[in-house]
């Protein structure tokens, strides 16, 4: 119970015992199932619906004022077809984004559960903009950062430093483009004069490790590649601040929660131009775009923050600023302004 909330968790999976408190394990449900969150839209998650009969004796036992389903086409679809109201979804991404184009039955079946909502929240504008396409009742809650990344001093950028650290925090799939990182960073060792001191850092882990490790092999700088693997997200903080430059060079996303967080952390950005992180990033004020898929271009945007100062500077000022937007306790409470609207339209 908190700020007058008291919350219940219902997940397919079964929850670890070792990650939750006792009070807040105790307020979980589970039919205990493993998901594979790399099947969406798949026919096998159809077996989903032989646990709509767990979700609607555990909702007949806690009684609860509202039902919030994370993620549009596995719990909002569950939530949808046990008829609770009020029912809130949040989309997060592939649910609205890739799931929909699979066939005109997905495109249905999406528009179908959020028109079951009352309400369907977005983490981001761009979200917002794409969710959309199937109803007229969304709303923007930020994705918030806890206190913690907004702790450190605010950064001075010195001209002369004994390391130059690139660095990326994503999954290993054919959507992140790491491959376009590694290829502009050997671009970069061979045109900059601090070429002796540049090292990449990726963490992550996923299908195309192998094929990256061989990539940088082939771009004669595995010496100075660092492949650290996934990380718990309370450690994410340290690795960010083990970078200099942090580059996201996704081809699609929905929000850029690792760009957010190296903002905040006072670590200058380098992003494509991809839509999604219009919203964080512009041009020239709190990071750096380079064209989508264009290893060259990212090259020339990582050497001109190595060699520019006063930009790198200028860059860390406004992002700084623009991350405060996000941080936690304000998306707490525009969140809670939600459940209340909601709660007050039952009245």
């Amino acid at each position: 119970m908190a700020a007058g909330i008291d919350l219940h968790l219902w997940s397919l999976n079964q929850p670890e015992r070792a990650d939750y408190d006792d009070e807040l394990f105790s307020r979980i449900s589970s039919p205990g199932i493993y998901v594979d969150a790399n099947r969406e839209g798949s026919v096998g998650k159809l077996c989903y619906l032989k646990h709509l009969r767990h979700l609607k004796q555990t909702i007949r036992q806690v009684r609860p004022d509202i039902l919030h389903a994370h993620y549009a086409t596995s719990y909002g679809l569950l939530g949808a077809l046990s008829g609770m109201k009020p029912l809130l979804i949040s989309v997060w991404g592939s649910d609205v984004m890739s799931f929909p184009e699979k066939s005109p039955i997905h495109w249905f079946i999406l528009k179908t559960v959020l028109s079951r909502a009352a309400l369907v929240q977005a983490s981001g504008e761009f979200l917002r903009k794409i969710t959309e396409q199937f109803t007229d009742k969304v709303k923007v809650v930020n994705f918030g950062l806890e206190n913690s990344f907004f702790s450190r001093n605010p950064v001075k950028v010195t001209g002369v430093v004994p390391e130059i650290v690139i660095g990326s925090i994503k999954s290993l799939e054919s959507h992140y483009r790491i491959d376009v990182l590694i290829k502009a960073f050997a671009i970069v060792k061979k045109k900059s004069e601090v070429s002796r001191n540049l090292k990449l850092l990726i963490v992550g882990d996923g299908a195309l490790k192998p094929d990256l490790h061989k990539l940088a092999a082939q771009e004669r700088i595995s010496d100075v590649v660092e492949f650290i693997g996934r990380q718990l997200y309370s450690s994410i903080a340290n690795f960010h601040g083990r970078m200099d430059i942090h580059v996201c060079a996704s081809e699609r996303e929905s929000f850029g929660v690792s760009i957010l967080e190296a903002m905040a952390l006072g670590i200058p950005v380098i992003c494509s131009d991809i839509p999604a992180f219009d919203e964080l990033v512009t041009d020239g004020v709190t990071g750096l775009r380079f064209r989508q898929g264009e290893p060259d271009n990212l090259a020339e945007k990582i050497l001109s923050l190595i060699n520019d100062v006063a930009l790198k500077q200028s860059l860390l000022t406004n992002a700084a600023e623009r991350a405060q937007n996000y941080k936690l306790d304000r998306c707490v409470t525009s969140q809670f302004e939600i459940y209340r609207s909601l709660l007050s339209k039952r009245v």
